[in-house]
């Protein structure tokens, strides 16, 4: 993964520390300095790593300065989970890549995975449309980026501004440009975000995992329409989780799923509401199995 600088500041930084991390030619573990920020998780040699004060107080970090050995944007990250050992986790990448750390303890492994989980799902607004604009300016699929340099630099400087007329002014461009970019597209598409979101979904194996991806689905589908098409996609995703029957599947997933049906019901766009949309968001788990009858 190509290195670039990571301009974390004190306010956008989450959580930092050693973690050791299994490379993906050499398999041993080795020992390295992370930092986790609102946008990205970059890691270091250990020798750049945090100095601090006598009383713990972060002082400063030779990786202030330090370009890192690599660094995962928080968008492309679509499942983190936990491994056998009482210290490990899995980080999941859009791009198929796994990462392998692992914590000193297990306190050290719930701090970071409640880190990672607040950077993924609860990220301030102004921080959620910078991930926006960054991702708009990005070539993409082959094709040109739909926010020039310019265009980029001005709205970022509208969203350091902070006020709500400049954020709104921001929101209202963006939507925009995904508007246009959606112009000509399958009329049964979603949004990027709702795709990842759906993909974490179905990428799930344990009830934790399904029951934290779900909470990022409703999220997310509570903020944009989508078609109706959707909810056969949604159905046949935890279906398949249904029809696991490994203990992924339990009531408590089960009332995650009647609520990602019933957002679902309220944000299909009004021309193509289906006609047993009162069947599927009033069964449930009945609904499940009869779609996966004798397996």
């Amino acid at each position: 993964m190509a290195a670039a600088a990571s301009g974390a500041s004190a306010p956008d930084l989450l959580i930092e520390g050693i973690l050791e991390k299994r490379g993906a030619i050499n398999t041993s573990l080795k020992r390295r300095y992370f930092r986790l920020a609102w946008s990205d998780l970059s890691w270091f040699e250990e020798s750049d790593g945090a100095r601090t004060r006598d009383d713990g107080a972060r002082k400063s970090s030779a990786a202030d300065d330090a370009v890192p050995r690599g660094v995962i944007q928080v968008t492309h990250i679509t499942n983190v989970r936990r491994t056998r050992s009482t210290t490990g986790f899995i980080v999941s990448t859009s791009s198929g890549r796994q990462y392998e750390l692992v914590a000193a303890d297990g306190s050290e492994r719930r701090r970071w995975l409640a880190a990672l989980d607040k950077a993924r799902f609860h990220a301030p607004p102004a921080t959620a449309l910078l991930r926006q604009i960054d991702e708009l300016a990005s070539p993409s699929g082959g094709g040109a980026a739909l926010l020039s340099r310019e265009e980029r630099n001005e709205l970022l400087d509208r969203v350091v501004e902070g006020t709500d007329a400049s954020l709104e002014a921001v929101r209202s461009r963006i939507a925009a440009l995904v508007q246009a970019k959606l112009g000509g597209r399958d009329p049964d598409a979603v949004s990027v975000e709702l795709e990842e979101r759906l993909a974490e979904t179905a990428a799930a194996r344990t009830e934790l995992e399904l029951t934290t991806a779900m909470r990022g689905l409703h999220s997310r589908l509570c903020s944009e329409e989508v078609p109706p098409a959707f909810k056969e996609r949604l159905v046949a995703v935890m279906g398949a989780h249904y029809a696991a029957k490994d203990g992924r599947w339990t009531p408590v997933t089960q009332q995650g799923y009647h609520l990602l049906l019933h957002a679902v019901a309220l944000r299909i766009e009004p021309t193509g509401r289906d006609s047993d949309d009162e069947d599927v968001t009033g069964a449930g788990g009945e609904d499940l199995r009869r779609g996966h009858a004798g397996q």
